[in-house]
């Protein structure tokens, strides 16, 4: 059996960064931090933030995403890529989605994933990472690899089915057929190497009272992909919660 040396990582999720209170934001998460390092000896390791990073998914909103998680990098004596990064609806630019509805009401819409609403967001992943991650328009997903720890990171995009429609059978988690069966049999490689497995997305998996925008294909998730991983990190629910189901 495969033994993993302890890491630490620091969980944000859901900051929706638009040009306030993001100084205040960072004072406070620092002092948290400098005190659990004083008190007991914990260090971040990784950053992870699981989506809602921008409040519209404009390009001046990921402009400061990006300042703020290299200020908080910084300050832990982190590099960029020891952040991972999904996205979460929030981070839908919901202008660049329209550009892909048709302007005359006779023209049949669009099938999903409408991929131009992750434009601001791909631009803003590309500049961060200087192309040492991938996220494309046409790959809109990521395997972060950390061979110095074996540990590996699949950095789901659970927006599939968001756009700019209003209604509630219009907003909610969806990752796709493609995108599960990618990820199934990238992990395949790493348990059978016995890495640290994480699975990130933004949508939550379990369902919660009076919820009705979590993840829909949540029952092929839990058949492939979370047999292949240790634990599994979620934002959108703006609550903190620890839910034991794989071992």
């Amino acid at each position: 059996m495969a033994t993993h040396r302890p890491i630490t990582l620091l969980h944000i999720s859901d900051i929706q960064v638009r040009g306030i209170d993001e100084e205040k934001m960072l004072g406070s998460l620092l002092h948290d931090l400098h005190r659990l390092t004083s008190l007991y000896g914990l260090k971040p390791q990784l950053i992870v933030a699981s989506g809602d990073l921008a409040q519209h998914g404009y390009k001046a909103e990921f402009d400061r995403v990006s300042t703020f998680l290299k200020d908080v990098a910084k300050q832990l004596n982190l590099k960029t890529n020891d952040i991972i990064v999904v996205p979460g609806n929030h981070d839908i630019n919901w202008e660049s989605c329209k550009k892909c509805f048709p302007s005359s009401p006779s023209d049949p819409d669009p099938l999903p994933p409408y991929k131009e609403k992750w434009q601001e967001f791909t631009d803003f992943f590309v500049k961060l990472y200087d192309n040492n991650f991938k996220f494309t328009l046409d790959q809109p997903w990521t395997l972060y690899e950390f061979p110095a720890i074996r540990t590996v990171f699949a950095g789901l995009n659970s927006t599939w089915d968001e756009s700019h429609r209003e209604g509630n059978e219009y907003h909610y988690g969806k990752i796709g057929s493609q995108q599960i069966e990618w990820f199934e049999n990238e992990l395949k490689q790493y348990k059978f190497y016995g890495w640290l497995k994480i699975a990130v997305l933004h949508h939550n998996v379990m369902i919660m009272p009076s919820d009705d925008s979590y993840l829909k294909d949540r029952s092929d998730f839990n058949q492939s992909i979370l047999p292949l991983v240790n634990l599994v990190l979620h934002g959108h629910t703006h609550q903190g919660a620890d839910d034991g189901k794989n071992n």
